[in-house]
């Protein structure tokens, strides 16, 4: 009796032990070479940005407009900015692109958006 409570309770226990994997967003972390490594930060989560539109941007170009588009990134992010398409001269761009931006340090990562005039040249 008591070596079948015994393998009741560690089945629950591995049972619970899945399933905490398969709950999102997560944070796992994993020592590479030793404890006095810092420990890797997989993602948390994702953030879901949409570029909807602006208004009334400066005029950049000789012939009073601009070539507007956006760059969107994390701080502290490695990976290429994302960016929206260009939409030509126009000062009141409407963009309606979403993207998905991956998170790892929510307390410390800033969404940042810049807006620039693309140039040919």
């Amino acid at each position: 009796m008591c070596l079948f409570t015994f393998f009741v309770c560690q089945q629950k226990t591995i049972r619970r032990q899945v399933a905490s994997l398969y709950l999102y967003p997560q944070t796992l972390e994993m020592p590479i070479l030793d404890a006095l490594v810092a420990p890797i930060k997989k993602h948390v989560g994702l953030l879901h940005v949409k570029v909807v539109r602006a208004r009334k941007l400066l005029k950049m170009d000789i012939l009073g407009a601009s070539d507007p588009y956006v760059k969107l990134s994390l701080s502290g992010e490695r990976l290429p900015a994302k960016k929206t398409s260009i939409k030509m001269k126009t000062l009141d761009p409407e963009w309606n692109e979403d993207f998905k931006l991956i998170v790892k340090d929510p307390k410390s990562q800033v969404l940042q958006l810049h807006v620039y005039d693309w140039e040919k040249v």
